[in-house]
């Protein structure tokens, strides 16, 4: 869920709201291997699973394969609860994140079947517990749930450790409530308060509560009997995830999630069969009709892309998808576990597994590449010889993921998450990570703004509006963009003047601070003269710009994850301490005025007071430019 958001994976797969390659023409085979050995699966997962609990010190995980409509495999490997040894088996609950999102399309799906909700209708026709501010186009069910509703991202409050805090859906909904940045249908970009609105939205149209009616209209048909979205009574009903101490697994505070059609699902392998049938099955599980089989399509077809070359997002899923074999589904992270569900409707072939330990996506990706080379056979990519770009120069920069806050203080911890483009002498493109944003890559031009990994099937395109490159794009992330910097937001040129004005600054102040001890020593004691005080309140100007930042770095040092489970309640006014920093600098640069217009210190100290002063102000437009410092308005 909210670990999605910045998880990736290899060569096919990127998490965290985004999605792995391309669309293709010829359909691979799938494994002779397999057909001629019936145990196949449970090879595969008994040699392969025990080893990553082992290697990656994961407390315990849960598998299901379903083909040709029955579970071909599931089972259950290591503990569920390290302190009590309870095994894992294909009955165990886990949390699965962001899959819920899955569960959630079908449930919309059915109250667009039943005629309570349309796709395509303002979805404020529904809504009677939450109200949406007013955009110039209508937001529908559509938009919510492909990601394209133009919602910024929020953190805090996404996780809750204490069932008794957690808030109501419609509470969360109106509590959390992110700005609404872009116009809707322009840009996927991943949102769970989006898909959190969606369940909202298909309750208030039911007048009933969305886990009765997710229970009642799909879980229960489905026979998903250990799967709920219920908010638990007591920690013993949530499922037990774990962090790693040292080199074991050890048990974890209970998290609990809010925005429930988002991402509160738990639900065991035997469960997410049951979702899996529904997907291959057009709709039908076990002999018994769920959904239509055009809602299954629409589920699984690609309702909106980013580009017309990339993979698109469905309704409760994305195409991650290889150039010779087409995949489907969705990934999901909580704080505390890691989870997949896709399928490969072409073959009849579905998968999901989950661990319960924090760290383990990098498992769950080499599980899937590794459980995609077993059971496919996929020719390697054509190889393309690299030309220079129609537009090289227009391509290369700096480009920050979509998935920020921009209104609000959380502003600054998205910053890193940025992609640089270069263009080499040979003419491929070379993405470089900053962040968690995803790993480097050379690309060849296919066609203008098109370009596929030159060793992978992998394909990444730029948006153009207006003739200008705005945006880049990427298969290995379909429900997620990248949009191009400015010059003045180029990081390198950002935290360079950030160090830069902030070691004149401190420097400076440093400085007269010595210099004034020493001073005080011969005359006995301070002396607060007008230029002193001049001085003072260039320090004063400086602790209060750096309050919101220095504080904030703080808690984030000491837990990672503190903006998702709550800052502290004193938090939120530190960017009004930030505004009367930047207040007092304005002060500051009206007494450099004033020292130089009565001639106040030598030559030489009017001069560093001045230079400081610049410094100052270029911080305060910095800290403004991340949030940190408040403006009304």
């Amino acid at each position: 869920m909210g670990g999605d958001a910045g998880c990736y994976l290899s060569r096919r797969t990127v998490l965290a709201g985004a999605a792995m390659a391309g669309v293709g023409g010829v359909i691979p085979r799938v494994s002779a291997d397999r057909d001629q050995e019936p145990n196949a699966f449970a090879s595969f997962f008994d040699e392969v699973i025990p080893n990553q609990l082992d290697r990656d010190a994961i407390a315990g995980a849960t598998v299901a394969v379903v083909e040709g409509g029955d579970v071909a495999f599931a089972a259950g490997y290591g503990t569920a609860h390290v302190d009590t040894g309870v095994p894992v088996d294909a009955e165990t609950p886990f949390r699965v994140g962001s899959v819920a999102k899955t569960l959630t399309g079908a449930v919309v799906m059915h109250a667009t079947e039943r005629g309570l909700v349309d796709l395509d209708e303002d979805v404020r026709t529904y809504l009677h517990s939450v109200e949406l501010p007013e955009t110039d186009d209508p937001i529908t069910l559509r938009h919510l749930c492909t990601h394209t509703a133009g919602f910024e991202e929020r953190l805090e409050g996404t996780y809750h450790f204490d069932a008794a805090s957690l808030p109501s859906l419609p509470a969360y909904l109106a509590d959390a409530q992110p700005a609404i940045v872009r116009q809707p249908d322009t840009l996927a970009s991943y949102s769970n308060y989006g898909w959190a609105l969606a369940g909202q939205v298909v309750a208030d149209a039911a007048d009933t509560t969305f886990t009765a009616y997710a229970a009642d209209h799909v879980l229960g048909p489905l026979g998903m009997d250990r799967a709920s979205f219920d908010r638990p009574d007591n920690a013993a009903a949530v499922p037990q995830g774990h962090v790693i101490d040292g080199d074991r697994p050890v048990a974890a505070d209970p998290e609990f999630i809010p925005a429930a059609p988002a991402g509160s699902l738990r639900a065991s392998a035997r469960d997410a069969a049951q979702l899996l049938k529904l997907l291959l099955g057009e709709g039908v599980v076990d002999g018994e009709r769920v959904l239509a089989a055009d809602s299954i399509e629409a589920m699984l077809t690609g309702q909106f892309r980013n580009h017309s070359a990339i993979n698109g997002v469905g309704i409760g899923t994305y195409e991650f998808r290889n150039d010779e074999i087409r995949l489907v589904g969705h990934t999901g992270d909580t704080q505390h576990f890691a989870t997949l569900l896709v399928v490969a409707p072409d073959h009849d072939l579905g998968l999901f597994v989950s661990y319960n330990t924090a760290g383990a996506a990098g498992a769950r990706e080499r599980l899937f590449d590794a459980f995609v080379d077993r059971f496919f056979t996929i020719p390697g990519p054509e190889p393309i010889a690299p030309e220079q770009p129609i537009d090289a120069e227009a391509l290369a920069g700096w480009y920050r993921i979509t998935r920020v806050n921009q209104t609000g203080y959380e502003r600054v911890v998205f910053l890193p998450s940025m992609i640089k483009v270069e263009v080499l002498e040979d003419g491929t493109v070379r993405t470089d990570p900053v962040g968690r944003a995803v790993g480097e890559q050379t690309w060849v031009e296919t066609e203008p703004y098109v370009f596929r990994a030159v060793n992978g099937h992998e394909r990444l395109a730029f948006v153009t509006r207006d003739g200008e490159v705005t945006h880049l794009v990427m298969d290995t992330a379909p429900t997620l963009g990248f949009r191009r910097l400015s010059r003045g937001e180029d990081p390198l040129l950002q935290f360079g003047a950030f160090l830069l004005a902030s070691v004149i600054v401190l420097g400076t102040i440093a400085g007269w601070g010595l210099a004034a001890s020493y001073r005080a020593l011969g005359r006995g004691g301070l002396s607060l003269d007008r230029p002193a005080i001049a001085r003072i309140a260039l320090a004063v100007a400086w602790v209060g710009l750096m309050l919101p930042l220095g504080s904030m770095a703080a808690l984030l040092a000491a837990d990672p994850n503190r903006l998702a489970t709550g800052m502290p309640r004193w938090y939120p006014l530190t960017p009004f301490v930030g505004t009367i920093g930047l207040g007092v600098a304005l002060v500051v640069l009206g007494l450099a005025g004033y020292a130089w217009r009565v001639g106040w210190w030598r030559h030489w100290s009017r001069l560093l007071y001045t230079i400081a002063t610049v410094a100052v102000l270029v911080l305060a437009g910095l800290l403004l430019d991340w949030n940190l410092v408040w403006l009304p308005g």
